[in-house]
């Protein structure tokens, strides 16, 4: 299987300036590096990188400069909301020796312990590493999970693999889970608490005024609260 080729200039210019004002002119900056050569800036066209993205392959055979290098797709970076290509990272292969590549897991379907018994699917595990020749990578490993009830695990052994890929995860990684629905549990007794409360407040208050007014009252039954003698007979038993 032939990859395609891509054009590709040396890069001598660094610098975030210089980067923007590449952006500017319709290139895209990139490295290439990897085998124990030495690092190599370059400049793409974006939109021969935009129609490599389109195509989904990883492997492709660099031109530079009349020299041609197989090279692997490593990482794009792309701005986190315009969407736009800033930089590509090449590693250096070949064509005949496998590579290891990570590749995301896309879950197809709706699990019948969902869709019927109001579980919960959890992904544990959205990509997974392989191996297999450059040209054989797939872009995705697609697997359906319609089966999948209640309490039920997609291990990675379940993954179905394209000719020439193998899985270099353990077999009985959990890739899915399908849980259990979860519980709501009523708070009745803290809720019957906070109801009850200014009631309880309002009786300590009640009965705090409550001892007030005895002190108070015990106080005018020491002092004011008999009745006066008349001066008169005070003065009558005083001679």
């Amino acid at each position: 299987m032939q990859t395609p080729k891509l054009k590709a200039q040396p890069r001598s210019t660094r610098g975030s300036r210089s980067m923007h004002k590449l952006r500017g002119e319709g290139q895209i900056p990139a490295v290439l590096y990897g085998r124990g050569e030495e690092v190599v800036s370059l400049t793409l066209a974006a939109k021969d990188m935009k129609e490599i993205l389109k195509s989904h392959t990883r492997a492709v055979t660099l031109s530079i400069g009349g020299k041609e290098e197989a090279a692997l797709l490593q990482e794009v970076q792309t701005h986190p909301v315009r969407g736009e290509i800033l930089h590509i990272d090449f590693t250096r292969i070949a064509l005949d020796t496998a590579v290891h590549v990570k590749v995301p897991v896309i879950l197809k379907g709706i699990p019948v312990g969902v869709a019927t018994g109001g579980g919960v699917l959890d992904q544990q595990v959205h990509e997974v590493e392989i191996e297999c020749l450059p040209t054989r990578i797939p872009e995705q490993i697609t697997v359906k999970i319609e089966h999948l009830e209640i309490g039920k695990t997609l291990h990675a052994e379940s993954l179905p693999l394209p000719e020439g890929v193998k899985l270099l995860v353990e077999k009985e990684r959990a890739i899915a889970t399908v849980h259990p629905p979860k519980q709501v549990v009523e708070e009745a007794a803290p809720a019957a608490e906070v109801a009850m409360q200014p009631e309880v407040i309002g009786q300590k208050e009640r009965e705090e005024r409550a001892k007030e007014k005895d002190k108070k009252g015990g106080k005018e039954e020491e002092g004011g609260g008999k009745e006066k003698e008349p001066l008169g007979e005070k003065k009558a038993e005083k001679k």
